[in-house]
């Protein structure tokens, strides 16, 4: 309920109240004088019911009042209101300018009349159907392109009886407005250049304010936005993005086009009687361009122009560059100015090109300097240089903006944004963000966590989970869900129950994308206590919403569950999805009937691989390649590799790289090198044996293998760092060994528990051993050696040890075989020995080699 409205019952209450007094009262009067004595004592006289109710209708009235006073000093303070002073206009009657239509100067700087409206053809049909089916609008293109006027005159045809509220740019102007209630009925909120609303420093509008509006009475909503300050808002590269994008999506979007030679031809018969103006539109100009005068201020900036004064425009386009809307202060752009000078004239000139930019050109100015000294560049000035200049600031101008906006890390936030977004400077995002993450701001902690992940070293990717932990311990939605999302993405998931935590979290806050991804990581870990959490999310999900999709995801959870009552449940769900040619369901079909029925199985395979499945297309070329028909095998490997299945490039290399054809043997490395880039670490290991390629080649490869999550390729990346970039790469190596070994890899955990036993010290002992003895028992030949030549020489367990490092020998560990011949000599057993040293030899180990020729010298073979 509106704080009008109650407002309005409560004045009613009020009056229901005196009234019922005055017939108390009435009342009262009547019947024997004992029985008015009674009700005397009951109601404290007549005196005292009128008095608490006039007293009840006097706060209410007060309050009443109270906000009327607030309603007119949110309108004095130009809070609202076309015309400052008094309530909102009508639309139709509201001043142009004060909507943000600039006031048309003659070249000699005279004043001059708007001039009549040059329809701009299936543009204007297109507005008005947006201003009539949506309430809130923006109206976005390049800067003197007549949008503000041809939004002005279709918000005129749809809304003119409207009253229009035009909030001044000063932080939280609308929460003010809406707190003191002076939004009427029906009212249009007119935000011209949007973006300096959005802007921390000046309207600071956010997604709430826009929300809370759209929820008031048949409110609409119409902004404008430069082309140049909608991308540096709009554009994003996954998560990160600017604070401001909620409020555009909130926005139904509409592109202001250039005028084209239809516009041209009807705004020249239109404004005939201005023949400036036709000469103008005959020269290639638009209606915004010739009066705003944008072409001649930016023909100023040519060859001819001072170095100081180009040098001051560039400076002071450098604040809008990095995102930023308000007026540049002249702190920050007599700071940055000698970084556009050439070298001989660094520091001079400053206050003579500040005064040359500021002169007028036909009623025009390229800086407008305000009473406080801040620099407002032209916005078509703006545009002109955006596009025309190379991406990327100087270094000293991103620090020279953060010293002027601190400590305001909403501004820095938003500038880190633009540098990562529109300028491609991930290093100079990077230190900005870190200065709000360093102080405590929780969007800084999130995004900096969030943009290190993408930097690639393990050092990054440890810091940015330590951000992102620090942010979501915080209670950051955000956080938990990339948290979990990178952790996931890490290969942390089957045997790590972090991930899920965060997600769980972040999906009871009323995260959907973590709901979403939640439910797929416990399905994946297979876990029955997963699973038990996920299906009556499923359930739930599937019975609200019956989509195909809900459906697939209940029916993938059943087939998990693997008992015939979920199986037969599944084909139920299925069935009729798969029917109706539904290949991702005839793929699941394939999954509930492989073991029990394999006849239908085969059957709904055959059928998803023809309908393009590409898991289902690699699952019959294994079937194809198992009955050695490996033409055909060829034909679904690659048919599922050109839709971009890797597992099933590596399969098609196997088979391409067989035999002698140099033609089919290059055509395989390539396939390969796909799936080794994307991420199948299996691939690398066939570049290896098949193509010679050296191992700092394939350590790309191997970081996104690992990174993926395959525990082998994080095994091999760590020992390949170890071994071949020495022992500062320990530091980077560690991390991965520790990944590898959470998700079980063997000789992951082999080789976490020996580095941990040999460098962190006494304490860490015992739980080395104890990954080495997982190792072990896991069946590591490297594991097992190791765990016994450190219990028979550190740890005095000299039978198990001997026992761990047989084990290991009989698996083929040429190591072991050459240790454990030692301890049958030892054990004066040199016949059992010498057995073991000639296993060795026969594999090619030098050392064992020399142990058996000098038995040989003895005379023993």
């Amino acid at each position: 309920m509106s704080r009008r409205r109650a407002n309005l019952l409560a004045g009613g209450l009020a009056l229901l109240i005196v009234v019922a007094a005055g017939i108390w009262i009435a009342a009262d009067h009547r019947g024997t004088a004992a029985e008015q004595a009674a009700t005397a004592t009951i109601s404290g006289g007549d005196t005292g019911v009128l008095a608490v109710s006039v007293a009840l209708l006097l706060v209410i009235g007060e309050r009443w009042m109270s906000g009327r006073r607030r309603r007119r000093e949110a309108v004095s303070a130009g809070a609202v209101g076309a015309s400052r002073g008094h309530g909102p206009d009508r639309l139709s009657d509201a001043d142009f300018t004060r909507l943000g239509v600039r006031r048309p100067l003659y070249a000699d700087q005279a004043p001059r009349d708007q001039l009549p409206y040059a329809p701009r053809g299936l543009l204007d049909d297109v507005l008005d159907r947006a201003l009539r089916d949506h309430p809130f609008v923006l109206v976005h293109g390049p800067s003197a392109a007549g949008k503000s006027r041809s939004a002005v005159e279709a918000a005129r045809r749809q809304y003119g009886d409207r009253p229009v509220i035009v909030p001044d740019r000063r932080p939280n102007v609308l929460h003010e407005i809406i707190r003191a209630d002076a939004v009427p009925p029906r009212a249009v909120i007119w935000l011209d250049d949007l973006n300096e609303h959005l802007d921390a420093n000046l309207g600071a509008v956010t997604v709430g304010d826009i929300t809370r509006l759209l929820e008031l009475d048949d409110v609409r909503i119409v902004g404008t936005m430069r082309a140049s300050a909608f991308s540096q808002t709009f554009d994003s590269q996954g998560e990160i993005q600017s604070t401001h994008r909620g409020v555009l999506d909130l926005a139904e979007r509409v592109e202001f086009p250039a005028m084209d030679e239809r516009d041209r031809a009807a705004a020249a018969e239109r404004l005939s009687d201005h023949p400036d103006v036709v000469d103008a539109l005959a020269r290639g100009m638009s209606l915004g361009e010739y009066l705003s005068a944008g072409p001649e201020l930016v023909g100023q900036l040519g060859p001819t122009a001072p170095p100081e004064g180009l040098a001051v425009v560039h400076a002071a386009a450098a604040w809008f560059r990095a995102g930023m809307s308000g007026a540049a202060p002249d702190a920050f752009v007599r700071a940055v100015y000698p970084r556009y000078l050439v070298d001989h004239l660094q520091g001079a000139g400053y206050d003579r090109g500040r005064a040359w930019a500021a002169k007028p050109v036909s009623g025009a100015r390229i800086i407008s300097v305000g009473p406080d000294g801040g620099i407002t560049l032209h916005d078509y000035v703006i545009d002109h240089l955006t596009a025309k200049s190379p991406k990327g600031l100087p270094a000293p101008v991103w620090d020279a903006l953060a010293e002027e906006l601190a400590p305001n890390f909403d501004a820095i936030f938003q500038v880190a944004v633009t540098a990562v977004v529109t300028h491609d400077d991930h290093a100079a995002g990077v230190r900005l963000i870190r200065l709000g993450a360093e102080a405590g701001h929780p969007l800084s902690r999130t995004a900096l966590g969030w943009w290190l992940l993408d930097m690639g070293t393990q050092e990054a990717r440890d810091e940015a989970l330590w951000w992102l932990r620090t942010a979501a311990e915080s209670d950051d939605t955000d956080a938990m869900r990339l948290l979990g999302q990178a952790l996931l993405a890490l290969g942390q998931d089957r045997q790590v129950d972090e991930p899920v935590y965060w997600l769980r979290r972040a999906a009871d806050r009323g995260d959907e994308e973590a709901a979403t991804q939640l439910l797929s990581a416990l399905v994946n870990r297979h876990r029955p206590e997963d699973l038990d959490e996920a299906e009556p999310r499923l359930r739930a999900a599937a019975d609200s919403d019956p989509t195909p999709a809900n459906h697939r995801e209940l029916a993938a959870l059943l087939i998990w569950r693997d008992t015939a009552p979920a199986r037969s449940e599944a084909a139920g769900l299925l069935r009729p999805l798969a029917l109706s040619g539904d290949p991702s369901a005839q793929f699941l079909l394939f999954r509930a009937f492989q073991d029990a029925d394999p006849a239908e199985a085969g059957r709904w395979l055959d059928a998803a691989a023809k309908a393009g499945h590409p898991r289902a297309a690699t699952q019959l070329g294994l079937r194809r390649q198992e009955a050695e028909d490996f033409a055909d095998a060829e034909r679904w490997f690659r048919m599922a590799a050109q839709a971009g299945e890797s597992y099933a490039m590596m399969l098609l290399a196997v088979l391409l790289v067989r035999g002698d054809d140099g033609e089919r043997l290059n055509e395989g490395v390539e396939w390969a090198t796909k799936s080794a880039e994307a991420g199948n670490w299996h691939a690398v290991d066939i570049l290896l044996k098949l193509h010679g390629l050296a191992e700092d080649e394939s350590t790309p490869w191997l970081r996104k293998a690992a990174a993926a999550g395959h525990p082998e390729a994080a095994t091999r990346l760590a020992m390949y760092l170890v071994r071949d970039k020495g022992p500062e790469s320990l530091a980077e190596a560690r991390p991965w060994l520790r990944r590898a070994a959470d998700a079980g890899s063997p000789d992951g955990m082999c080789f976490h528990g020996w580095f941990m036993y040999a460098q962190d010290g006494p304490e860490h002992r015992a739980e080395a051993l104890t990954w080495l003895r997982r190792s072990a028992e896991a069946g590591s030949a490297q594991g097992m050696l190791v765990l016994g030549a450190i219990l028979r020489e550190a740890e005095a367990t000299e039978s198990e040890g001997r026992e761990w490092i047989r084990r290991s020998a009989e698996l083929g560990e040429i190591k072991a075989m050459n240790q454990y011949g030692k301890i049958l000599l030892d054990e004066l057993k040199p016949v059992e020995a010498l057995a073991w040293w000639q296993k060795a030899a026969a594999r090619g180990d030098a050392a064992a080699q020399t142990l058996v020729d000098k038995f040989r010298e003895y005379g023993l073979n």
